[in-house]
């Protein structure tokens, strides 16, 4: 009948020990040193070296392989058997529950550092549309207008703030005195007026 177990082996004149987890199909406690001993070449060593141990013992059995491999870790990090110098075990072995553990662990920790992900995302959009309709508004409710200093054909000069009602009053077009202001018309003067762009200011708009 299909029985795991865990089992301690050693060398009491050694004082050298070895505890092991044995779960394969159809292994039983009837098989310990009689069909099974250990898979741990630690082991094969030790029977090499100094024969075979003289302490033999089941120590629990189970009724499945998970229960036999977590009783066996638990059992082993309690006695700290990797570092343990009457112990020949190099490790503590992870059974497959902690190993689950673990996963679903970093899983959920995945999970929580991507959902904090999408909600610093969602902030930063949420943040970034505000900004975008406050500059809308602002947009709407001042107007951004340029100082320049327009020269007439007469030579009499004068400071304006708003080049598109300028331009209308006085028959010229924006564009090219646009251009001028911004020393990017191709000659000196555009139907005899001189501009320049000498500053900028913000007006409010009263609607």
């Amino acid at each position: 009948m299909y029985k795991p177990y865990t089992y301690l082996i050693g060398w009491s004149k050694l004082g050298l020990y070895y505890y092991g987890v044995r779960f394969s199909q159809k292994c039983n406690p009837e098989d310990l040193w009689i069909t099974y001993f250990t898979s741990s070449k630690y082991v094969k060593e030790y029977r090499k070296l100094y024969g075979e141990p003289d302490i033999k013992s089941i120590r629990k059995t189970f009724n499945n392989k998970n229960d036999a491999m977590c009783w066996e870790s638990r059992v082993l990090k309690r006695i700290k058997a990797h570092t343990n110098p009457k112990f020949i075990n190099k490790s503590n072995n992870t059974c497959a529950n902690n190993s689950n553990e673990h996963y679903v662990k970093l899983s959920k920790l995945f999970k929580d550092k991507k959902r904090d992900a999408a909600i610093g995302r969602k902030i930063s959009d949420t943040f970034t549309d505000r900004r975008r309709e406050i500059s809308k508004t602002t947009r709407q409710k001042y107007g951004s207008a340029g100082v320049y200093e327009i020269t007439f054909p007469d030579g009499s000069v004068q400071i304006i703030t708003h080049m598109k009602t300028f331009c209308e009053e006085n028959n010229l077009s924006r564009t090219s005195m646009a251009s001028l202001a911004n020393n990017k018309w191709p000659c000196s003067t555009y139907k005899g007026y001189k501009a320049k762009k000498v500053g900028s200011t913000r007006i409010i708009r009263i609607h």
